[in-house]
């Protein structure tokens, strides 16, 4: 009987083709939609195709059409009928089944309206054609389950915290989510990616004490994630947590989790990390941030996430517009203008697209903050260059851009320049035996206004944590204290 079922399912299938091929002359998909764009791996979805067509004559007006749904994954979504009809009204609908993740995973779904030829009874689907310039597209995003049974979790003693050399931002006006108020943050350790000419900012907290959740799955909280808009308001918070056992070669597992308490998994690249010698102590549990993603570092290991599965993270995903405006722009004029004083080499690729932003001013740092006005504008904005190999110990190399947007003044240090005014410079430094790039820095540059060369050496010192790789150096940068190739600038140094 269940044969029989699909034999006739089956005729009429072809049977309905046969009749559209005869009256349809054209037509196109207007919208494909989904319930939800979100859901859990495992679950199904349902979709709707609204399309229209253009009959061959009266007796065709509202005549069912093919249309082909087609998934980009179907491993993970997959559509539970190749070919689907739309009703008299144009439109039809359909069942996505998902399967279970480990992490997020966008799939796009997409629609073709068919056109089938006539003549052939009963016709099959290779008679028919679809159009491809009239195709709806949409994306489905597929998450795991983790399944939080609560957002419980236990901490060790805080750990030693040295002073900060800037002083941290007000707390009481940088909320955590609801459920983590007792979560041990860091309050000497606060860092932020900003814009010279916007109140756009990502600001990162870490914790001060190990941490652990109850929920295995959950892993270890590492620390906060503010996300501001162009008024200086906070718009999503994040905790960010990371499953330290999990790695797999070179990646490790974790999760965001946001002010709804929301969970998304994601991943983390991990870089095993050294001590630099002759670096001050570090803390046991720091935080980074690249214009593709933050970075933890616990102990020797160096978890960043990156751009492709936490956007939330990425500043050049985030503020895409601001972050063209105010930054690659800046360092392309800088590029420009250093070229063509004959400053830097022409042939010499510069990573425009990996530049960040640093606030420098002390007071400035105080009023980052929501509401005020004026919050987080950049002092300095700065690129690595991308040497082709190795330089040869001895060597002085150039190892970066840097746009100084307002002026910079040295607190420590006897080098012979103690501020840098606004202008664009390069920065250059020697390759130790080690292959390393170490101080002492130089800088030759350009200033701003007036267009008088600068040339000279400033303070700088080794990074407490480099790459466990030489190689690994080479066009890293980082913000709070810039670290480029395993040097800083002061006021510090982080990794």
């Amino acid at each position: 009987m269940d044969n029989l079922k699909v034999i006739l399912l089956g005729v009429a299938i072809l049977t309905t083709i046969a009749l559209v091929s005869a009256c349809v002359t054209g037509g196109q998909v207007n919208a494909l939609m989904l319930d939800s764009p979100t859901i859990i791996g495992g679950q199904d979805v349902q979709g709707q195709v609204a399309l229209t067509v253009q009959p061959g004559n009266e007796r065709c007006q509202g005549m069912p059409c093919p249309i082909r749904l087609e998934s980009s994954n179907p491993s993970v979504a997959q559509i539970d009928a190749e070919i689907i009809f739309a009703n008299q009204q144009g439109n039809a609908l359909f069942q996505v089944h998902t399967q279970p993740v480990p992490i997020s995973t966008t799939v796009e779904l997409t629609a073709y309206f068919l056109l089938c030829e006539s003549g052939t009874i009963p016709p099959s689907t290779s008679h028919c054609a679809r159009t491809e310039a009239e195709s709806g597209r949409v994306q489905l995003q597929v998450v795991p389950e983790v399944n939080p049974l609560s957002f419980e979790f236990s901490c060790d003693s805080p750990f030693e915290s040295p002073i900060a050399a800037k002083p941290p931002l007000r707390r009481e006006l940088l909320k955590t989510p609801p459920g983590f108020e007792t979560l041990p943050l860091n309050s000497n350790r606060v860092i932020g990616f900003t814009f010279a000419e916007a109140d756009h900012a990502l600001i990162v907290q870490p914790v001060q004490a190990f941490c652990k959740f109850e929920n295995p799955n959950l892993g270890s909280p590492m620390g906060v994630v503010w996300l501001l808009n162009e008024n200086a308001e906070v718009i999503e918070t994040y905790v960010v947590a990371i499953q330290l056992d999990s790695a797999d070669g070179n990646v490790a597992k974790g999760v965001l989790i946001n002010s709804k308490g929301e969970v998304q998994a994601i991943s983390f690249l991990t870089i095993q990390m050294v001590r630099s010698e002759g670096a001050s102590e570090p803390l046991f549990i720091d935080v980074t941030i690249r214009a593709n993603g933050v970075c933890f570092r616990v102990e020797k290991v160096n978890y960043c996430s990156n751009e492709t599965h936490a956007p939330q993270l990425a500043v050049r995903k985030q503020f895409e517009p601001v972050y063209k405006q105010n930054v690659i722009v800046q360092v392309e004029n800088a590029i420009t203008q250093l070229v063509d004083k004959g400053l830097l080499d022409s042939n010499i690729p510069v990573d425009i697209s990996s530049a960040i932003s640093a606030i420098e001013d002390k007071e400035r740092i105080k009023r980052c903050l929501p509401g005020e006005p004026t919050s987080c504008h950049a002092d300095m904005i700065v690129a690595a260059t991308k040497p082709n190999e190795l330089p040869a110990p001895g060597e002085r190399v150039d190892i970066g851009v840097l746009v100084v947007v307002k002026e910079i003044n040295f607190s420590e240090g006897d080098a012979d320049l103690k501020k840098l005014s606004a202008g664009y410079y390069v920065v250059s430094a020697e390759v130790n035996e080690q292959g390393r790039v170490m101080p002492p820095v130089q800088v030759r540059g350009v200033l701003s206004e007036g267009g008088q060369n600068i040339e000279g050496q400033i303070p700088a010192k080794p990074a407490p944590y480099i790459s466990e790789d030489p190689k690994g150096d080479i066009g890293v940068v980082e913000i709070s204290g810039i670290v480029l190739c395993g040097i800083c600038i002061p006021p510090e140094c982080w990794w």
